[in-house]
């Protein structure tokens, strides 16, 4: 008797004050599942922690001073308490390994004591918070289906499984157990399991289940928060295709009116905002979160929610100048510890370059139309703003005093109940913390959280009618630089780099006071080169806006619609190439083909040397090999699309300029050849002879010295048919240049997986040492390839040929008289991958390696 109403009481009294201050203090974050059990948090042990000790401390004096072991047998009936009291408070302390050492001792031990099931029910809670998800699953499974186990804990026993459940993510099962678990738990977690429930039913999309839950939950009482959490909820998931929505309606202005939801109007009218939008009435959606934000008070982070949710409605419909403001305003009222923080930022990120220059070609536009107004109406409209900016200064200085007095009241009254704080009298603000936070708190729910800078408290800063950067040379208007030569670096896919990457935020910053209305007019552009300077403002902006929504988007139809629209505007201009290059793109990836072609034909005609030219014809163009022989090939990839669009002297041209620069690469024999073929085209048949003469003489021994001798033979009849001649396309032989051997195949009816096993087998057995790689690409929507790469020279891509075409082993999978095996040089492989002319290539190889 002393050990139970001394020792063992002192100790499980402490047990249970901590396990009450955990209750006590914990805050539910009803935007999250709600626990099952509150447990304590990894930064609440320390509050608790001397209660638990105590708790272990008169457990452990328990057990030794008054344990009364006989034999096997203890014969004192409060030792097994003991044991379960230390090994609960050693799992309130997170000590979970010493907690299940203590409760599995227990259930060795005391086997017919009734705490045997309860040290097994804290054995597997142990072990579910140690995510041994398993082992905590066995031991309740074994529980729940042993008739034995007392049936006051058949309740805890469905509860820990639910808790389990939950954890890993399977809600259904949670919600079963839940369900069983509620219906005879205590008070004071019924409402809780049933709002939790609830919220699972949500999670599974279960809307009339959860709204019918939540409506438990607000005839149960319990604590208002968690009543007014569940009408909210209730609503949320009230089905508006199955019953009047008005009802809701009806509910959610009630809550309104009720006094003791002031500072949760926001909250309310977010949730009305919802419904509207599940309703599809995206104007009342966003009057209702415009009040949401308007009745704001105390809650920043709802604040944060309403501005969020205006930023998705408008990011759906395509309005991406409001959706980044409120993007904006969403992270900075959420703060970074909010979970939403990172995706409002993300957004607002992605937004960003979009957002900037559709404000300098609004900016521009409205500055040329301005240019075209009297001067005394220029005047009137900036006397106007200038009216405007000082209104808004006058009222932001009255919320300013407000909020200065405020604080003040605020101090003075801390002052009075706090007394002196260490450091200096209470009364004065930065000496005082709960004074100082109060500034705080009342700073933010007037102004939100904000970063330290000048002009903060400005809604419009002064009106910058630009962005940064410096103004563009002279060489950069309508019809300045050097659209016919191009740039050897610059980044092709679209975009401003280098130099052009400093002004690609619009005109310089206007200097001057915003009040002065020279500040405004000086901006208006009023000579050609001011014109100029501003259209190489909308051209470069316009080409960031088609590219922010071809990259960042991944909206092409907005992308051309731009670019459409600064082709239309613009003649002949800097940024062309770069506009049709960006058009070639984003028509491409909207399969509209015959413009795509069209667009070609215009880079090739007007630009036929420019970077962007060669990067349309390769899109590996510089970044595989920037070596001389890479860009030789290259530049006759040019030539030759010159020479079969008939287009002779300026292919003519381009070989020229071509030999002169890559006279001593590999290419030269076939740069030669195509010359040659052009001269048969430009002249008369005298010099088509010398031409296919002196390739023949200069090249003795290589493909194109046999070509021309072909040619030279064929003259002897028609020498129009000898000049019809074509190389083999952009295709060059090189014997040690490593090799892949493709196998194309139907997209149809083929099973790809099998082939490319069977490949592989075949390298194994046959080829082991040659460290071959075998991948499925896909050619088009018809063609797949299966490609084996790391063939060292031409020779042995031959010998692999030759044994892949005899393999009755790969033949056995590959559908038969559909299929066409072939090998390339890697860089003949990059060549025809953009060309993707099976046909063209097949010319080539028959001649070349057969």
């Amino acid at each position: 008797m002393t050990s139970k109403f001394n020792v063992y009481h002192n100790g499980y009294e402490a047990f249970l004050k901590g396990k009450r201050s955990i209750e006590n203090a914990y805050v539910y974050d009803y935007d999250t599942l709600l626990p099952v059990y509150m447990w304590p948090k990894e930064n609440q042990v320390s509050q608790i922690k001397s209660d638990m000790d105590r708790a272990i401390e008169k457990g452990n004096k328990t057990i030794r001073e008054h344990s009364m072991l006989i034999g096997t047998k203890q014969k004192n009936k409060m030792i097994d308490d003991a044991y379960m009291l230390i090994g609960m408070a050693r799992f309130y302390n997170r000590d979970f390994f010493a907690a299940i050492e203590t409760f599995n001792y227990a259930a060795r031990q005391f086997p017919d004591s009734e705490n045997f099931y309860y040290a097994k029910l804290w054995a597997g809670r142990t072990q579910a918070q140690m995510n041994n998800f398993y082992g905590a699953a066995g031991t309740f499974e074994e529980m729940y289906k042993n008739r034995n186990v007392p049936k006051k804990l058949r309740t805890d026993i469905a509860a820990s499984m639910a808790e389990l459940y939950v954890r890993e993510g399977q809600f259904q099962s949670a919600i079963s157990k839940l369900d069983e678990a509620r219906k005879k738990a205590p008070k004071k977690e019924k409402a809780r399991w049933t709002f939790l429930q609830a919220q699972l039913e949500s999670a599974l999309g279960n809307g009339y289940e959860a709204s019918e839950l939540y409506g438990k939950v607000i005839k149960m009482g319990g604590p208002y928060e968690m009543k007014f959490k569940a009408q909210l909820n209730r609503a949320r998931n009230f089905d508006i295709y199955m019953d009047d929505v008005s009802k809701i309606y009806k509910e959610l202005n009630s809550m309104l009116k009720d006094e003791k939801n002031t500072d949760a109007k926001d909250e309310i009218y977010y949730v009305m905002g919802e419904i509207a939008l599940r309703e599809e009435d995206f104007p009342k959606a966003e009057n209702f979160l415009n009040q949401s934000i308007r009745t704001s008070t105390v809650n920043e982070q709802q604040k944060g929610l309403s501005y969020l949710l205006l930023g998705d409605i408008n990011f759906d419909f395509k309005t991406y100048v409001p959706a980044k403001a409120y993007y904006d305003s969403a992270a900075q009222a959420l703060g970074p510890d909010h979970k939403r923080y990172e995706f409002a930022t993300k957004r607002s990120k992605t937004l960003e370059r979009l957002v900037l220059n559709l404000n300098i070609i609004e900016l521009e536009d409205s500055l040329q139309r301005l240019a075209a107004l009297p001067e005394a109406k220029q005047r009137a409209i900036f006397e106007e703003l200038i009216r405007k900016i000082e209104e808004e200064e006058r009222r932001q200085k009255e919320l300013e005093e407000i909020a200065e007095l405020q604080a003040e009241l605020a101090a003075e009254s801390a002052a009075l109940n706090t007394g002196q704080v260490a450091g200096g009298s209470g009364g004065w603000y930065f000496y005082n913390p709960q004074v100082r936070n109060s500034g705080l708190g009342e700073f933010r729910r007037i102004w939100g959280r904000r970063t330290l800078e000048d002009d903060w408290r400005r809604k419009d800063k002064p009106m910058n009618m630009a962005g940064g950067g410096d103004a563009p040379s002279k060489e950069g208007g309508k019809e300045g630089g050097d659209p016919e030569g191009g740039k050897e670096g610059g980044d092709p896919e679209g975009g401003v780099t280098g130099k052009e990457q400093e002004t690609a935020a619009g005109r310089p910053e206007p200097k001057g006071d915003p009040k002065d209305i020279n500040y405004y007019l000086n901006q208006i552009p009023k000579t050609p080169e001011d014109f100029d300077s501003s259209n190489v403002y909308i051209q470069r902006a316009f080409l960031e806006v088609a590219s922010a929504y071809k990259e960042e988007l991944k909206d092409f139809y907005e992308s051309i619609k731009a670019l459409e629209t600064l082709d239309k505007r613009f003649d002949v201009f800097r940024y062309e190439p770069k506009m049709l290059y960006l058009m070639y793109l984003v028509y491409g990836k909207l399969e509209d083909k015959p413009k795509q072609d069209a667009i070609k034909e215009r880079l090739l005609e007007k630009y036929p040397n420019h970077l962007y030219t060669r990067k349309m014809l390769d899109p590996n163009f510089g970044e595989i090999d920037n070596s001389e022989y890479y860009q030789a090939q290259l530049y006759y990839k040019v030539c030759f699309e010159l020479y079969n669009r008939k287009q002779y002297k300026e292919c003519q041209k381009c070989l020229t300029e071509g030999l002169e620069k890559f006279n001593k690469t590999e290419l030269l024999a076939k740069l030669e050849l195509l010359e040659a073929l052009n001269v048969g085209k430009l002249f008369k048949e005298d010099k088509f002879i010398a031409a296919l003469e002196r390739v023949e003489g200069s090249f003795p021994n290589t493909p194109e010295s046999a070509m021309a001798r072909q040619l030279l033979d064929l003259l002897g009849g028609n020498s129009a048919d000898a000049a019809a001649q074509t190389p083999e396309g952009p295709y060059t032989y090189d014997a040690k240049a490593k090799h892949n051997l493709v196998i194309f195949v139907p997209n149809k009816g083929v099973d790809m997986n099998n082939i490319r096993n069977s490949v592989s087998d075949f390298n194994t057995e046959q080829f082991k040492l040659e460290k071959l790689s075998v991948k499925t690409i896909f050619l088009d929507q018809r063609t797949q390839m299966v490609v084996v790469s790391n063939l060292k020279n031409a020779s042995i891509a031959k010998t692999y040929l030759a044994a892949v075409s005899e393999s009755q082993q790969i033949a056995s999978y590959l559908p038969p008289g559909k299929t066409q095996t072939v090998i390339f040089s890697e860089a003949n492989f990059q060549t025809f991958y953009s060309e993707k002319n099976i046909e063209a290539y097949k010319t080539f190889f028959e001649k070349t390696y057969k």
